[in-house]
């Protein structure tokens, strides 16, 4: 089942959120703690394959306390291959839940199902479809990645494998969707200012600001020499955007009034090749500081954090 596979705590610490994204019941919805062990105790269990779930937990915030299980969520639609809660994201009454293999759009484009907490149900709000068509399944396209702003309605949705002008195979792109009463809908798209084939721009995001008003985005396949943090002329002018294969990225943009635009892309003070910089990212509420991940060196078995 690949139970811990994505993780979000709310705001207060009280709930956590465990996705399962290979596992196999073919439940659609929410249940509570009972519904949930009535329905393993019977004939749908285990009948859709990798359809995913998420599982809810109330936390005890004195040490010691045990977790308790509340609520079983799963993929409304068809649910063949979704990989539900490969990644999620907790704001409030707000939960979006990632399923980058999913066919709800087109086959295995990958889409994001948005919950809300009322009357202590958790129910499907609304479903975001991928913007291009997708293959084969995958875990890295449409919902790969997520981030809810503090005020939880503003969305950021990672598509780390989307094809790029038409021809850029897994260039990726990121999508920031904004709440309008019970839809979501698309404010804005961005890519990679130079985008090259298997970059995976949109392979982790993260919002700032309590209204999400700063956005970062990993890049882990970025291969540019390029040290420290860039302006877009230099990403533009980069005299060797090639030469660090794998070394990696973050991109970082800023909202003012309705126009979002480039800040700064953020490297590490020495690119490293197969370092992955990039693969995740996290900004504070303020959007002041954001922590950038590694997977580790090329043959070293060790990983850093970047604080910027």
């Amino acid at each position: 089942d690949q139970f811990g596979s994505a993780v979000a705590l709310s705001q207060s610490g009280g709930e956590l959120f465990v996705g399962a994204p290979f596992e196999d019941s073919e439940a659609q919805g929410g249940f509570t703690a009972p519904q949930a062990l009535a329905l393993f105790a019977g004939p749908q269990a285990g009948q859709r394959e990798d359809s995913g779930a998420v599982y809810r937990f109330r936390v005890g915030l004195a040490v010691g306390e045990p977790l308790l299980l509340e609520h079983y969520l799963k993929p409304v639609g068809e649910t063949q291959d979704a990989f539900f809660g490969a990644s999620l994201a907790a704001q409030g009454s707000t939960l979006a839940v990632g399923a980058p293999g999913a066919s709800w759009g087109a086959p295995h484009a990958g889409g994001v199902q948005l919950f809300r907490s009322g009357g202590g149900a958790w129910a499907l709000e609304h479903t975001l479809y991928a913007l291009q068509p997708g293959a084969a399944a995958s875990l890295a396209r449409f919902g790969a990645a997520l981030a809810l702003s503090g005020d939880g309605n503003r969305l950021a949705v990672g598509d780390p494998e989307a094809t790029a002008f038409g021809t850029v195979a897994k260039a990726g792109a990121a999508h920031v969707f904004q709440r309008s009463g019970v839809q979501w809908v698309v404010q804005e798209s961005f890519g990679a200012i130079v985008p090259r084939q298997n970059d995976r721009f949109g392979f982790s995001v993260a919002l700032g600001d309590p209204r999400g008003d700063v956005l970062s985005v990993g890049v882990p396949e970025d291969d540019s020499a390029l040290e420290g943090l860039q302006r877009q002329s230099e990403v533009e002018a980069d005299p060797n955007p090639t030469g660090r294969r794998d070394a990696g990225a973050v991109v970082r943009y800023v909202r003012s009034g309705s126009a979002w635009s480039f800040q700064a892309r953020l490297k590490s003070a020495a690119p490293a090749q197969d370092e992955f910089f990039g693969r995740a990212v996290v900004t504070t509420r303020d959007g002041r500081l954001t922590a950038v991940g590694t997977r580790g060196q090329s043959g070293s078995a060790s990983v850093s954090i970047h604080v910027y």
